[in-house]
């Protein structure tokens, strides 16, 4: 992002922050940040807390639930992590009619 690209990083995606787990925005491991100034600042805020939510609409979502890989989206031997990812995926596409990036244990 800006850290390497300067002020034109925040042309390219400047919605676009790392989401966190509920209210408190938990963080896992922050690794997404901006510029204030020179110095870097961590770029996160919360997840959507609900199905009626209209924002975020862009974001990382770093998952921390035991056993999540690369392929727990559809890998149902561990059903409640696979459930989570594809309860993710639905509101992103927008299964009420918005896009949004959820926090999937919220509701």
């Amino acid at each position: 992002g800006e850290g390497v690209l300067g002020g034109a990083g925040a042309a390219v995606a400047p919605g676009f922050f790392q989401l966190g787990y509920g209210a408190a925005d938990r963080i896992p491991v922050q690794f997404l940040f901006d510029l204030s100034g020179a110095s870097p600042v961590p770029k996160h805020e919360p997840a959507a807390l609900s199905a009626v939510a209209s924002t975020p609409t862009e974001g990382y979502f770093q998952f921390d639930q035991a056993g999540i890989y690369h392929g727990s989206l559809i890998d149902l031997t561990n059903l409640p992590n696979a459930l989570l990812l594809q309860k993710q995926m639905l509101y992103f596409l927008g299964v009420t009619g918005t896009s949004i990036a959820i926090d999937p244990t919220a509701f």
